[in-house]
């Protein structure tokens, strides 16, 4: 029931999604940073995190081969404990040598800062004449941004977003050229770009996903045509009522059946991450959940879940209880805040404790 991914598949059907595209010039790739650390792993006759910021250089070059700027973008970590601050490998240099195991070198948010700082700096050096480099999200500074071009004017990317997932997209949309192109397998980035679509200055817009033996470029210009303007309103709202990392799924009820619900009920989540949430917003999401469950002829869950308890018999198959929606529909409320201000460098966020 979990399955985001399922989405991807909704969102594009009958929509061509190629396994390569030729960027038409001028064109900027952006790419999560983090993501890629992940994705290169720790490199075979790897000694030391000179050797790894090499390859992970030339990883970010091959992939932006064919762009004339490639921005680089890491999330933030802003939590500090005791437990990760003693198993913390500080940096110093190029020759401090890599850890024997790398999946529990990345486990702690003190190292993953740590190599981002790292990498960011290294990146620049490793900056070609051709290229434009523009690294973000990594520095000790979170408002810095440098690009390896001293000319280029950075000031709208100066951000103070934690997630890399939204970094990325103010990145989409303050890039000024005919096409970008976003590197993520996130679903939540796919929705994130689709939703702030309107707001971008390029032509053509896409996002690559997948793997590198099968990739999938999805044109974001033409999903966003495809859907109607009312729908894309709410489209966060619904992604994250429906389950997120964020935020729990729906017992018994998949994305792609609550996408047949959302889409002729998207008005119901219209105000979910729009200032304060307020009862009459909590209220119409509840008639929204009340309709994902099929519980006709009520608005609230209480009564649905002992309508339904009646009918099947099956504590399972029941929604949450009003107290525990209302705490979902916090939780729910923020995370759609996050992710509408994405195209804020400086969003204005309640306090997360306060929000379920």
């Amino acid at each position: 029931m979990g399955n985001k991914a399922i989405l991807a598949d909704v969102l594009t059907e009958g929509i061509e999604c190629p396994q390569v595209i030729s960027p038409e010039e001028p064109a900027c790739l952006v790419i999560d940073g983090q993501a890629l650390v992940v994705a290169v792993g720790k490199p075979e006759n790897a000694v030391t995190f000179g050797d790894f910021a090499n390859r992970y250089a030339s990883a970010v070059l091959m992939a932006g081969s064919n762009y004339q700027r490639i921005d680089v973008v890491f999330d933030r970590y802003r939590e500090e404990t005791i437990k990760s601050s003693t198993r913390r490998r500080i940096i110093e240099g190029r020759d401090v040598p890599l850890p024997k195991s790398w999946a529990n070198f990345l486990s702690f948010p003190d190292n993953k800062a740590d190599i981002a700082n790292f990498l960011s700096e290294e990146l620049l050096l490793h900056a070609p004449e051709d290229k434009e480099l523009v690294v973000a999200g990594g520095s000790t500074d979170e408002l810095e941004v440098r690009s390896s071009k001293a000319t280029t004017d950075l000031h709208e990317l100066s951000a103070s977003h934690e997630e890399a997932d939204t970094r990325l997209v103010l990145h989409a949309i303050h890039c000024p050229f005919n096409t970008v192109v976003v590197s993520s397998r996130d679903i939540d980035v796919l929705l994130l770009l689709i939703y702030h679509f309107t707001s971008v200055q390029c032509q053509r817009l896409w996002i690559m996903t997948g793997t590198s033996k099968k990739r999938r470029y999805v044109p974001i210009h033409h999903v966003h045509k495809n859907l109607l303007t009312e729908s894309v309103t709410s489209l966060l709202a619904y992604h994250a009522i429906t389950g997120c990392d964020t935020t729990s799924y729906m017992a018994n009820h998949t994305k792609r059946t609550a996408w047949k619900v959302y889409m002729s009920n998207h008005e119901l989540l219209k105000n979910v991450g729009v200032g304060i949430l307020t009862e009459e917003a909590i209220k119409l999401a509840e008639a929204f959940v009340c309709k994902i469950y099929q519980l006709q002829g009520t608005q609230s869950v209480d009564k649905g879940r002992h309508l339904l308890f009646a009918k099947t018999g099956k504590p399972e198959a029941l929604p949450q209880t009003s107290n525990a929606l209302r705490f979902h529909l916090y939780r729910v409320h923020y995370q759609t805040m996050v992710w509408r201000q994405a195209n804020c460098p400086l969003p204005d966020l309640p306090s997360p404790t306060e929000m379920g």
